[in-house]
Formats: structure tokens, C-alpha cells, sequence
């Protein structure tokens, strides 16, 4: 099954699950009721799960967002055998009633790739012409603290498998992977994850970047600087890593590479001649405005993408509507920002378009500040038609989807 394709590896909320089940049924309503007017629609999804996401499978509060999700019509879940077994729990609960929709992979390396990588990669792959672009990691959270470099090397090491050229490209505090000499006597270290794909890759002849965003880099003390005869690269980095502007990275990004994060989705594009189409983004908020990096570094790279001629859209749901809530105001003279600050530089972009959920605001008791009139309200159905694509539609490009 291919189409519609999403990537979890951190914990699933009961209210991620609930949105994520609530649009695809919307979605699935508004399809049926263009089948009835002879309009043929079909839409697939496929789940891959691995990590903590895992849990979502057996806790109370979510397992029911699961049936839901998996009664629909063309849903796939494929599960990470390894993840399950080292937390100890089965999901023969759900495999009985649904055979048919869930598959159990294994996740251990054999001959450089893993069944459920491999899974993966020949879905996302699908309808492209070999190593059209290459394949693509981004790495967003801390790489001790959570395991994403170790299962995103997975991928990567899989597309070497098959001949294809691998990027990974570093924000927040996924830069941290490119630091010069870990040690880490209680699992794999990233820097020899690394240096083995690297040189997997150069076996066979195709290239491996590292690309880290400067702005993260210098506030976590990964700097560059010019000595009059070019620009010299932070020591604290291994080699392969190279600190760029967000623009130099977008540029990178511009092609229709393949690309997947600890948390993400994607769509195969119809498109005969997908080269001449770059991806269009969608970047969902889910952080609180103030207290991480997140959603500032979000609509960051929204705004990056959307500067360089790509469509662009901001989703702000979660506890993301918390940075469109209340009126947010700073003390006088104060060099800080308010987010409504921030995004009314946005309206004027003809590549970017905002929208926030509205079940998010209810669930916090709040409301979407009057004054930002540019951010249109959604509810779930508009979410299903922003979020989810149909295999028969032609024209339509491919479609990264990053969760912040």
C-alpha cells in the first residue's frame, strides 16, 4: 500500500491519536460523498510505528483510537517486532481483529537494512526513478535523550542498500549528533553510526552530507568563523557535519528528495515528472510558544521554505494554539517577541497559508486571538483535506509533512 505515508517514534497522545482518527473519518465521509456523484476517490494510509510510539498500541486511553483508525477502508499499520519485545507487550489483541491491516516486522540489522525498514523505504520509494534526489533524515531531538539518529540511520543505511545518495540535515537539539568524540559505554554512538554510514555509502560510490542549521549550531556553541581564506568549521563537529545558513539548506531541499524525521509523514506525488514539483511542506505546532525552541524553529522553516518559492502551510493544533491565545504582550523596551508579533510578517508570503484547529482551543478552554484574522480556523475535515491525499487525483505534488 503506498500513498499516504506517517512516521511515529515518540509517545502518541490520546488527543494526536484523536485528531489523526477524527480527520481521516471526515475524510473519508467527504469521499464517500463524492463516490456518490460518480467521483472516483481512494485514499490510502500506512502507519509505521517503532519507539515509544509503540505504547499507543496497548494503552487504554488510545487502543480505542486504533480500532477506529483501523476500521476504516486502505489503512495499513506495520509495527516494529523489536520495539515490542523489549517493552515487553504483544498486540495480538488488535492482529487478531485485524489481520489483515497490521503487520509485525522485525527491526534487527541483517546485511545492512531491517525488515521494517525496508518496508518502509520501498513505500516512500514507490513510482520514483532510482536515486531520483536521494533519500533524506532530518534530525530534530537530542540524540542520547531520544534514539531517532539510531533508527533514521536505519533508513538511511537501507537507501544505501539500494543505491541511493543520503543527506541528514540537523535543527534544535538534533545537531548534537554531529559532536566530535561521544562515548556512550550504554549503546551505539552516534558519531560511529555515522562514520559507518559514511563509509557504506562511499563503497558504493554515493554521497553522504551532513548539513546542521547555523542559527541552532551557534546557540549551542557550534560556530564558524572566517580566517580570510574561507570559513573553518566548528572543532567540536566530526568532519562530515557542515554548519549552513537556513537558506543554503532549503536550497539543498529544493529537489524532490525523499525526507522523514523522528515523527513525520509523506506523499507520492502522481506526478509523471516529480523533478519539475518540489514538495510542498506542511509543519504541524504542537508546543507550548514559550518554553522550547520548537515553535519559533517551526515557523521558522516555514517561512524559510515558503521564501524560496515552495508552497508552505502552518498547522497550529496541540498545545501549539497556545501561541495564537490570549493577548500576548511583552514589558516595555523589551527585545522579545510575541508570536502574533512574529506571524503578522506572514500574511504578505503568497507561498505560505495558516491555519489552526479549533477542537485545540476548546480542549484548553481558549480562544484564537480576534485580531489574527490571516490564520483560518479548521475543524477536522479541513485538517483530513490539508493532511491527506487521494492515490486517483492527478497534479498533485508530493508532500512532507514535520510535527514540532
Amino acid at each position: 500500500m503506498a500513498g499516504n505515508i506517517f512516521l511515529f517514534s515518540s509517545l502518541l497522545s490520546q488527543e494526536r491519536l484523536s485528531w489523526i482518527e477524527q480527520s481521516l473519518h471526515q475524510y473519508n465521509i467527504s469521499s464517500a460523498t463524492m463516490q456518490d456523484r460518480q467521483i472516483s476517490v481512494k485514499i490510502d494510509v500506512t502507519f509505521f510505528l517503532t519507539g515509544d510510539s509503540i505504547y499507543s498500541l496497548i494503552d487504554s486511553e488510545t487502543v480505542h483510537n486504533w480500532i477506529s483508525i483501523l476500521s476504516l477502508p486502505n489503512i495499513e499499520l506495520v509495527c516494529d517486532n523489536d520495539a515490542l519485545i523489549k517493552r515487553g507487550f504483544s498486540v495480538s489483541h488488535l492482529t487478531d481483529r485485524y489481520s489483515d491491516r497490521i503487520t509485525v516486522l522485525p527491526n534487527t540489522f541483517d546485511n545492512g537494512t531491517t525488515p521494517f525498514w525496508s518496508k518502509l523505504f520501498n513505500i516512500t520509494t514507490q513510482n520514483r526513478e532510482k536515486n531520483a534526489q536521494g533519500i533524506g533524515w532530518v534530525q530534530i531531538s537530542s540524540p542520547h535523550m531520544y534514539p531517532g539518529i539510531i533508527e533514521g540511520s536505519k533508513y538511511l543505511s537501507t537507501a544505501v542498500n539500494f543505491g541511493y545518495n543520503i543527506s541528514i540535515y540537523g535543527f534544535l537539539d538534533g545537531i548534537h549528533i554531529t559532536h566530535q568524540g561521544q562515548e556512550n559505554p550504554a549503546s551505539q554512538n552516534d558519531r560511529i553510526t555515522l562514520a559507518t554510514l559514511k563509509k557504506r555509502a562511499a563503497e558504493k560510490n554515493l554521497t553522504f552530507s551532513i548539513l546542521i542549521h547555523q542559527y541552532c549550531a551557534g546557540a549551542r556553541g557550534y560556530v564558524t568563523w572566517n580566517d580570510g581564506q574561507g570559513n573553518i568549521g566548528s572543532s567540536y563537529t566530526i568532519q562530515s557535519a557542515h554548519i549552513k545558513s537556513l537558506e543554503e539548506i532549503i536550497n539543498h531541499l529544493r529537489c524532490n528528495q525523499v525526507l522523514l524525521s523522528e515523527n513525520a509523514g509523506w506523499f507520492n506525488s502522481s506526478l509523471e515528472d516529480i523533478s519539475l514539483h518540489p514538495p510542498f511542506i506542511t509543519i504541524l505546532i504542537t508546543h507550548s510558544p514559550y518554553t522550547t525552541e520548537y515553535t519559533y524553529s517551526g515557523i521558522s522553516l516555514a517561512t524559510a521554505f515558503a521564501h524560496q518559492g515552495i508552497r508552505t502551510r502552518i498547522v497550529f493544533l496541540e498545545d501549539g494554539v497556545l501561541a495564537l491565545s490570549g493577548k500576548q504582550r511583552t514589558l516595555e523596551k523589551s527585545e522579545q517577541y510575541t508570536f502574533p508579533d512574529l506571524l503578522n510578517h506572514l500574511p504578505n508570503d503568497k507561498n505560505i497559508e495558516l491555519f489552526s484547529l479549533i477542537p485545540s482551543f476548546y480542549a484548553r478552554g481558549t480562544n484564537q486571538d480576534a485580531s489574527l484574522t490571516y490564520i483560518r480556523q479548521i475543524q477536522y475535515s479541513d485538517l483530513g483535506n490539508l493532511l491527506y491525499h487521494s492515490n486517483n487525483g492527478r497534479g498533485q505534488e508530493s508532500q512532507r509533512i514535520f510535527i514540532f
